[in-house]
C-alpha cells in the first residue's frame, strides 16, 4: 500500500511493504522542518491497522479509536498532540484503476462534484464546481474555482496555473498526470463520471519487447526491483610502504666532552676542599658545636666526592 500524508503545503509518502507482516512507525518532517513520529502501523491476518498511542490518536466521526485497519481509497485522520490534524490517504501498493483521455481542441474542463461538471467527482469537501483545467495552444492550465480544499502538483500545494508534461494534480484522492494534450486520471472506484465533450478516451500502448524471445514484457519492473538492499560504498585508500629506521647508536663522548665536564667538577670540588678547611679551623672543641661540625664534615666529604669522582664514573660506563 502507499499512504500519502497530507499537509497543508506538501505531501509526504510511505510505503509499506506486499507481505502484510511486522511493525512501522510512520513519519514525517513537521513545521519547523524537524522528523517526527505519527503513528504506529502493524500487520496481522493479513491485513494492515493504524494503531494509536498516547500523543496521536486516530479520530472517526469525532471520536478516538484506539485501532483501525488500513482500506485503500480512504481517508484518516489524525489527530498529533491535540494541537493539529493530520489528514492520511490511502493507496493500493499496485494501480491499474486509470483512465487516458486526449483532447483535440482548445477548451475548458470544469472539475467538481456537480453532476453537471465536465468531470464529476463524488468525494468528502469536493465543491460543486471545485477546480478547472484549460487547455490552450498545447499549455495546460489550473484554477481554484469554488474549492475550499486546495490542491497539490507534485506533492506540493500549488500557487500557479501553468502545468509542464508529467505533473501530476492531487485532490481529495483524484489524481490527474498531464502529458502533452492526454489526461491520466486515476480515482477510486465509481467515484468518476466523464461528461466533457472535449475529452476522448484512449488507450496507453506502452510495453517493453525482448528481442530474443519476442515476449512482451507488460510491467516495466520485476518483483525484485521494489525493495532492494542499498548498496554500501567503501572508500578506496592509497598503500605507502613505510621503512621504519632504528634509533641512532650514541656515540662515544670525546675528550673535549670529558674536559668540559671535569673543569666544572673540579672547580665544585675546590670549593668543597675550602669550606672543609674552614670547618676544622673554626672547629674550637666546644660540645654545643660538635653536632653542627660533624654535619658540615659530611656536606663537605660528600659535595667533594660528587664533584671530583663522578664524572670519571660517568665516563668509564
Amino acid at each position: 500500500m502507499l499512504i500519502y500524508i497530507i499537509h497543508g503545503d506538501y505531501i509526504s509518502t510511505f510505503r509499506l511493504p506486499k507481505e502484510v507482516s511486522g511493525n512501522y512507525m510512520l513519519s514525517d518532517i513537521d513545521s519547523d522542518g524537524k522528523n517526527r513520529s505519527l503513528i504506529n502501523i502493524s500487520g496481522s491476518e493479513g491485513k494492515w491497522y493504524f494503531n494509536s498511542n498516547f500523543d496521536v490518536r486516530i479520530v472517526e466521526d469525532n471520536l478516538l479509536s484506539e485501532k483501525k485497519e488500513i482500506v485503500p481509497y480512504n481517508f484518516y485522520t489524525l489527530n498529533y498532540f491535540e494541537k493539529e490534524y493530520v489528514y492520511i490517504y490511502v493507496l493500493p501498493g499496485y494501480e491499474d484503476n486509470y483512465s487516458l483521455y486526449e483532447v483535440t481542441n482548445n477548451c475548458n474542463i470544469v472539475i467538481g462534484s456537480a453532476q453537471t461538471d465536465d468531470i464529476v467527482y463524488s468525494a468528502r469537501y469536493i465543491a460543486p464546481k471545485h477546480m478547472q483545467l484549460s487547455f490552450e495552444n498545447g499549455v495546460w492550465k489550473i484554477a481554484l474555482l469554488e474549492g475550499k480544499v486546495p490542491f497539490y502538483v507534485n506533492k506540493r500545494s500549488f500557487k500557479g496555473n501553468l502545468l509542464t508534461d508529467f505533473d501530476q494534480i492531487f485532490i481529495m484522492g483524484l489524481r490527474i498526470i498531464v502529458i502533452s494534450n492526454k489526461l491520466i486520471i486515476m480515482a477510486p472506484p465509481s467515484s468518476l463520471v466523464i461528461n466533457s465533450k472535449s475529452l476522448f478516451n484512449t488507450s496507453i500502448k506502452l510495453c517493453v519487447e525482448n528481442k530474443k524471445s519476442k515476449e512482451i514484457v507488460k510491467d516495466f519492473y520485476q518483483k525484485k526491483d521494489y525493495f532492494y538492499k542499498s548498496p554500501i560504498f567503501k572508500k578506496k585508500y592509497d598503500e605507502y610502504e613505510v621503512t621504519i629506521t632504528p634509533p641512532e647508536i650514541k656515540s662515544e663522548s670525546s675528550n673535549s666532552n670529558f674536559l668540559s665536564e671535569l673543569i666544572p667538577s673540579i672547580l665544585m670540588g675546590l670549593t668543597s676542599f675550602v669550606s672543609l678547611y674552614y670547618a676544622f679551623a673554626n672547629y674550637d672543641g666546644a660540645k654545643e658545636n660538635q653536632e653542627s661540625f660533624i654535619t658540615n664534615i659530611i656536606m663537605c666529604i660528600v659535595f667533594l666526592i660528587t664533584g671530583i669522582v663522578w664524572p670519571f664514573i660517568e665516563n668509564i660506563a
